[in-house]
């Protein structure tokens, strides 16, 4: 019988080690109710170390004591919570390592060490992980992996290939891991989630990510990549989310990105990519919340295929090498909330079909050849912010709108203005 109404003390007296049911709902004094077969301590900021006591809850399922202020170490007591499916320490200021005693339990599902102090290798860590001779075991462990905001950890091993089949979100997220993507990561055939950003992975992306068919979020920015794009991503059908950039990556835009038909977002800024934007990938009409190809190297002109993109609410194209007239078929992307086009080599007007982007509130056109009349329909939009600084405008400056407010307009570098500026 589940125990329904108990209060726990987090002070001196500890939770019995039979209780089955313990969803802990901390309150200003630190004490706890116990009335289900999970303990959460969310967001109520409890300081101190994690008791150890919490070791003799054998029977407890699931244990989160995220978002707080925990300080110390994990205790490797939790290990002996044999029922766990469950660990999250997220959010507190633990340090010191990974306990090796957490890799061998065998009916953890989720674990999530996000943003905390932890240092140490996360080798040993993932290489001990265990599995269960059972097959009932094994289906559900380690769906979830989660290590976001640690810190100085070692490279990833090989060993992560051997990680549960079953594994569907795999998240090391905002680290310090350095060296090379294992190949071995194209085992976890379920992973449909694979967040590495934001650390210091070097090498080129693996080839058979391509063989992760229920892949829908790829996070691989803010490291030290390098190579091209690897061919085979076009096998990830149900790709959703794409993040490449503020990378090293080289070479052209993959056309086979065309076949990730439920793309949504697809950012690739910040690399040294080069040659033409394939018109393909313009074609993927469900992109929708973003597509950033900036501080490339990419060249020729904007493919009349973008006006295909009418969902599409952030364009970025800036700094490229970008040449020839903005296509007039962008005014067909009606949902554009932020566009950004600066510091390329557009020549030209204005396309008079800009004037259905009325959704827009960010429009940057500066540093570009850009010549003719501003057109006087941009009085009427929305915009936050206006930048139409060094081209070549002439004729008069409307007067309404957002160029009535200086501070979110720029016009300076146009020379040919009337007022010369």
């Amino acid at each position: 019988m589940p125990i329904t109404d108990v209060l726990l003390g987090i002070g001196p007296s500890y939770p019995r080690p039979d209780l089955y049911r313990a969803e802990m709902i901390a309150n200003v004094e630190g004490r706890a109710r116990s009335s289900s077969a999970e303990w959460h301590a969310v967001d109520r900021v409890i300081m101190g170390e994690i008791p150890v006591e919490l070791g003799n809850l054998f029977r407890l399922q699931i244990l989160n004591l995220s978002n707080n202020n925990f300080e110390g170490e994990i205790p490797a007591s939790l290990s002996r919570c044999s029922n766990l499916t469950y660990l999250g320490v997220g959010t507190n200021k633990l340090v010191g390592k990974c306990p090796k005693e957490l890799t061998s339990m065998p009916k953890l599902t989720n674990l999530a060490f996000y943003k905390n102090n932890l240092t140490g290798g996360i080798s040993p860590f993932i290489g001990n992980l265990t599995f269960p001779k059972s097959f009932s075991a094994l289906e559900i462990l380690l769906e979830e992996y989660w290590l976001w905001g640690l810190t100085n950890l070692e490279g990833l091993p090989e060993s992560v290939g051997n990680l549960s089949k079953n594994l569907i979100f795999f998240s090391l997220c905002r680290n310090q891991i350095y060296g090379t993507i294992p190949s071995t990561i194209g085992n976890l055939v379920n992973l449909d989630v694979l967040s590495m950003a934001d650390n210091q992975f070097t090498g080129t992306i693996p080839t058979n990510i391509g063989n992760l068919p229920k892949m829908q979020l790829v996070s691989l920015e803010m490291n030290h990549l390098s190579g091209k794009i690897p061919y085979p991503i076009r096998n990830l059908s149900l790709l959703i989310e794409l993040y490449l950039g503020d990378n090293r990556l080289e070479g052209t835009i993959p056309s086979g990105l065309a076949n990730c038909k439920k793309l949504l977002l697809l950012h690739l800024y910040q690399n040294n990519l080069s040659g033409n934007i394939p018109k393909e990938p313009l074609k993927v009409s469900s992109l929708s919340i973003s597509l950033n190809l900036a501080w490339n190297r990419l060249s020729g002109s904007l493919p009349t295929e973008v006006g295909n993109l009418k969902n599409l609410m952030e364009l970025d194209i800036s700094e490229n090498r970008l040449s020839g007239e903005i296509p007039s078929s962008l005014g067909s992307c009606t949902s554009l909330e932020n566009l950004y086009m600066q510091e390329n080599s557009f020549p030209g007007s204005i396309p008079l079909s800009f004037e259905s982007l009325r959704g827009i509130q960010n429009f940057d056109l500066s540093h570009n050849n850009l010549s003719g009349k501003i057109p006087t329909f941009l009085e009427k939009f929305s915009l936050m912010i206006l930048n139409l600084s060094f081209n070549d405008f002439e004729g008069e400056l409307p007067m309404e709108g957002v160029f009535a407010n200086a501070s979110a307009m720029s016009i300076v570098g146009n020379r040919r203005l009337c007022g010369g500026f």
